[in-house]
């Protein structure tokens, strides 16, 4: 019997490799709005937000956009 996480290809490299990729930008979009929010944008940022002109806003919305097509 083939497990779900087979099924749905869970159990990869890619799928640990993007997993990583994912939680890495979460936590840094997290710094960048506490920036915002709770330094009044003054700080060191990761640039994924447009409030501060993020220089990797779009490499940001294109992970998004490409991860939300897959489904």
């Amino acid at each position: 019997m083939i497990s779900v996480e087979k099924q749905q290809g869970l159990d990869t490299a890619e799928f640990y490799g993007e997993l990583t990729k994912c939680f890495t930008y979460f936590t840094e979009l997290l710094h960048d709005l506490n920036v915002i929010i709770n330094n009044d944008g003054k700080g060191e940022t990761y640039g994924l937000t447009h409030q501060l002109d993020g220089s990797k806003v779009d490499e940001l919305e294109k992970l998004l956009y490409s991860e939300a097509g897959k489904e």
